[in-house]
């Protein structure tokens, strides 16, 4: 993260973005699934600028922090969807 800035500068988003690669490097990995709670509006940027797609909310299972309301959105982005799938042919 350039300059350690979590600020919508997008370097969270260069940082997902790569993270991206090496799972679909593997070709047994056809998806790639987000979840963040439901009130943390900056966190669903984050997938709706790489791609993914929204595939609903749920039950919030796992860790969850004070202010999470215990409500998931389901973010998902396909091989075949990911910006990056060109470069793998």
């Amino acid at each position: 993260m350039a300059g350690g800035r979590l600020d919508g500068a997008g370097d969270y988003d260069d940082c997902c973005r790569i993270a991206n690669r090496p799972p679909f490097l593997d070709p047994q990995i056809d998806h790639l699934r987000i979840v963040h709670d439901v009130t943390n509006l900056p966190s669903a940027g984050v997938p709706r600028r790489l791609g993914y797609t929204l595939l609903g909310d749920r039950e919030a299972t796992g860790m969850r922090s004070p202010d999470d309301v215990g409500i998931d959105c389901l973010w998902e982005l396909r091989r075949a969807d990911w910006p990056g799938y060109a470069s793998l042919a």
